[in-house]
């Protein structure tokens, strides 16, 4: 698993996790961050918010300090967590802005963690999901929010995310 210390003082980190207990250690890090940020937005791509919270409660997060934002498409699945709030977005990067915004506007959170960003590029154009979390990097960076994108290790050689690290201060594997 990946220091606490190697994600620090950098604003947007890229963290590439080994599949097997990936769930877990992006959990555990998100568990981390929380720790030392205070406030927390998750943003799972492919699974439903209110299940994504359920799973980060179990993990130990705080529920008065986490905002969640998941795939309206797979809403009908969704477990109620409601001390939690939650942020059903589809997966259009118009329906992502919306609502992964729309928690750090009204909650104002001090990291945001995004995963996995490969699915973004999986129901996007390549290039319009590259400029999306360049614009999630730049705003991070304005607002000294911190970011960490999080990827399977398998994926680094993707082109797509080869694309992100370009606009990551910083990238780490565990």
């Amino acid at each position: 698993m990946v220091s606490l210390k190697e994600l620090l003082g950098s604003p947007v980190i890229l963290l590439a996790l080994s599949a097997e207990e990936y769930y877990q250690n992006a959990y555990k890090t998100a568990r981390e961050l929380q720790d030392v940020y205070g406030s927390l937005c998750y943003v799972s791509i492919e699974k439903p918010a209110c299940d994504v919270a359920a799973e980060l409660k179990a993990a130990g997060l705080r529920a008065n300090t986490l905002f969640v934002a998941g795939p309206a498409a797979l809403a009908e699945k969704r477990r109620k967590t409601p001390e939690i709030k939650c942020s059903e977005c589809g997966l259009a990067i118009v329906d992502l802005t919306v609502g992964i915004f729309g928690l750090i506007d009204r909650y104002h959170p001090a990291a945001v963690v995004i995963e996995p960003i490969a699915a973004i590029a999986k129901h996007n154009p390549e290039m319009e999901a590259a400029k999306f979390i360049h614009y999630l990097a730049n705003d991070s960076r304005t607002h000294k929010r911190a970011l960490v994108l999080i990827c399977k290790k398998s994926e680094l050689k993707t082109k797509f995310v080869k694309d992100v690290m370009l606009f990551v201060d910083k990238v780490v594997s565990d």
